[in-house]
Formats: structure tokens, C-alpha cells, sequence
């Protein structure tokens, strides 16, 4: 008996871990463009989130924007206890000056992608979106954030603000 409640709890303690907490796209730090709105991605609850759990309908008209990204940084798409990834993710690896130094394509559910050399951001969003937006390999991003001053009193999330660079 002390057997079996032991390892019932165990079995309830890890369902506990496994499943993580969703935060609804409405509560990440965001911005609105004329492309759709741009969530940032700025800690590390946020980046393993992504797209997990999202319904395919906030997929197509949401960018999550990963800042400080450094060569190496693999990004995958599987279930990190949010639910799956259930669309294929494009990814656009920026450098400093926010030229896309590669796009790569991530299979729903299992797929993944890994920072370049000279990384610096990463924005996600479905294939059609980066490519109707404009994010081509080896040309300017068509926007890309930059953090301003954060504002007294605030220790969650910086301000970021919207660069639209001259064509």
C-alpha cells in the first residue's frame, strides 16, 4: 500500500512538472505593426514557450521576437509541457545591424534550427508571413526591435520599440 501511494504521488509530482504554465499571447510584452503583432520572447519562460500551445489561428498573424541570441542557440519545435507546435515555423537569425543572415523552416511538432555565426535576434513566424513581410537571406530585415530605457518602477519587461530600416 505504501508502495502504490508513493508511487501515485510521484505520478501526480511529475504531471505537475511536465505540464508548464501557458501565457496567453495577450500577457507577453508586444507590438502591433502593419505585418501583425510581434511578441517578444525576452526570458527564458517566454523563448521555451513560443509557439507551444498556440492554435493555428494566432500562428498566422503573430511574430515572436527573440533578442540576445547568440551563435549556436538551437530552437525546436516540440511540446516543452505547453503543447505541441502544431505548424511549420520559419525563423530569420538576424545580426546586430538586422540583416537576415538565414531563414530556416521548422517541422510542427519535431523540428528545429540553430543559430549561425554573428547571430544576434531571431524572429519566428509561418513561412508565409516572413515571406510576404519581406525577411529574404542576406537582406535587411524589414523591421527589427530595440530595447529602450526601462521605465521606473518596471522589473518585468523592457519597453522595446519598432525599427523600420530605409529601403
Amino acid at each position: 500500500m505504501k508502495k502504490l501511494i508513493l508511487l501515485l504521488t510521484l505520478f501526480a509530482l511529475s504531471l505537475k512538472v511536465a505540464g508548464a504554465e501557458i501565457i496567453p499571447f495577450h500577457k507577453w510584452p508586444q507590438l502591433k505593426t502593419q505585418y501583425g503583432r510581434v511578441l517578444v520572447a525576452e526570458n527564458q519562460l517566454l523563448s521555451h514557450q513560443g509557439f507551444g500551445g498556440a492554435s493555428a489561428a494566432d500562428c498566422r498573424k503573430t511574430f515572436i521576437w527573440f533578442p540576445d541570441i547568440s551563435e549556436g542557440t538551437e530552437f525546436e519545435n516540440c511540446d516543452h509541457g505547453y503543447g505541441p507546435v502544431i505548424v511549420d515555423i520559419g525563423i530569420a537569425f538576424l545580426n546586430e545591424s538586422g540583416k537576415v543572415l538565414k531563414i530556416s523552416v521548422m517541422k510542427a511538432k519535431k523540428g528545429n534550427s540553430i543559430a549561425p555565426q554573428g547571430t544576434s535576434a531571431a524572429v519566428e513566424a509561418i513561412p508565409s508571413l516572413l515571406k510576404k513581410t519581406g525577411f529574404k537571406e542576406g537582406k535587411q530585415a524589414p523591421f527589427f526591435l530595440l530595447p529602450e530605457d526601462m521605465p521606473a518602477g518596471n522589473t518585468a519587461f523592457r519597453n522595446w520599440k519598432i525599427v523600420f530600416p530605409e529601403k
